[in-house]
């Protein structure tokens, strides 16, 4: 990574890069050293969960966001997304 944090091998970095260039571009966001740090740590959180942390990281990007959410589930256990 550009900040010299280990990105966790389980993240594509080609969606990790696509990502961070949408926080880049962002005015709000910024890839500080501790942001970066702090979304790493979700992001081996919702691994922890059982969550494909890849699915959560393109929902992002393809909505152009500069943060990442764990998907919310409905009651036929399906996220918004569709995923199951």
């Amino acid at each position: 990574d550009k900040k010299g944090i280990e990105i966790p091998n389980f993240i594509d970095s080609e969606l990790w890069n696509e990502f961070l260039k949408i926080r880049d571009k962002s005015k709000k966001a910024v890839n500080s050293e501790l942001s970066i740090k702090r979304l790493v740590n979700k992001i081996n959180k919702f691994h922890e969960k059982g969550l494909s942390v890849n699915e959560v990281l393109e929902s992002s990007v393809l909505a152009g966001w500069t943060d990442i959410y764990e998907p919310k589930n409905n009651n036929n256990n399906k996220s918004r997304l569709g995923w199951k």
